[in-house]
């Protein structure tokens, strides 16, 4: 199953537009220096703070790389969605535990791709001295965002099945994209400083290196969601028959 997974992920369109659209989007940052922001948290512009801002910024994640990823799950979605793929698990929880293991290598795939593109940045543009200092940050940014792609991926696949649908799954999450992203930059809420935490789905995503001491929360509860997102699909599907909507 791993490996007819690994090859269907391989040749499957949704595989390569995703990531051949982040490339498309990273090069055109190279070669257009002007376009990269200030990170919010600087007051004068730093290459590393603002190329990582450029790849991780609310405006980029919301609207680039979120929509992005939904495609690249439908790789996963057509694969397990299939019957021939279904009736081969002998119940819900090992349908479910072999699902997630997928989304969670998905998950682990994108943001290594998105990681790998901001690296480019420093070699392409002679900048690889500045790396030494940032690689513990680079590394807790990973893990948590890794996490973060795995809830989004794993709360698309459970809404989904129970829909049998990926358009109203797509819409009912990034519902709460766009209303996260509007409070996160609108600040209805409150701000993410002092002692204020708003524990947003795009702050588990949209990092800086002000606030590392507080990743672990962010990673605690995305791996909860996906814990709990797990035992409820495990219990909820129990029963759910694919053919029954192919025989009626």
């Amino acid at each position: 199953m791993t490996r007819a997974y690994c090859r269907m992920r391989l040749y499957d369109r949704h595989t390569w537009i995703p990531l051949l659209v982040l490339l498309s989007f990273s090069i055109c940052a190279m070669l257009i220096p002007g376009i990269v922001p200030m990170a919010s948290w600087d007051s004068t512009f730093q290459f590393f703070d603002g190329h990582f801002t450029m790849f991780f910024s609310f405006f980029t994640v919301a609207l680039v790389e979120i929509p992005l990823y939904f495609v690249f799950l439908l790789a996963n979605q057509y694969f397990f969605f299939n019957t021939a793929v279904y009736v081969r698990f002998p119940d819900s929880r090992s349908y479910w535990g072999k699902r997630f293991l997928a989304l969670a290598g998905d998950a682990a795939v994108y943001t290594l791709f998105l990681h790998l593109l901001l690296l480019s940045h420093f070699v392409f543009l002679g900048q690889t001295a500045l790396l030494p200092g940032k690689w513990k940050f680079l590394l807790i940014c990973f893990l948590v965002q890794s996490l973060s792609y795995c809830a989004f991926g794993a709360l698309f696949a459970v809404l989904a099945f129970a829909f049998k649908s990926t358009t109203v799954s797509f819409f009912c999450i990034y519902g709460l994209v766009a209303v996260d992203y509007l409070a996160s930059t609108g600040h209805w809420l409150s701000k993410f400083d002092g002692d204020s935490q708003p524990l947003f789905f795009l702050r588990a995503i949209c990092l800086d290196p002000v606030h590392t001491g507080r990743y672990g929360s962010m990673a605690l509860l995305m791996a909860g969601l996906i814990v709990g997102l797990f035992l409820i699909a495990s219990a909820l599907f129990e029963d759910r028959d694919f053919l029954s909507k192919k025989v009626s």
